[in-house]
């Protein structure tokens, strides 16, 4: 079994690459967390939750993270 994690706004590791790679493994599982880049994805609890349940053998393949659509500031230049 593997577990691929990625996140949407990754993009050291894009989910597609994941599921390009999920092709060649059968018994697999992966895991799209909304709203995360590439270095949100193991500081997460949620996240870190699925990995243990996958670890002891649960089916984790419906697992999702919900996480808050992140707000942007939009920064004026001053005159």
């Amino acid at each position: 079994p593997a577990l691929f994690v990625s996140g949407q706004y990754d993009c050291n590791a894009p989910p597609y690459q994941a599921e390009k790679l999920r092709y060649g493994f059968l018994d697999s599982a992966h895991l799209v967390v909304d709203y995360a880049g590439h270095e949100d994805l193991l500081s997460d609890p949620a996240v870190r939750a699925v990995i243990a349940r996958f670890l002891a053998g649960e089916d984790v393949r419906a697992a999702r993270v919900d996480r808050p659509r992140p707000s942007f500031v939009a920064i004026r230049k001053a005159r």
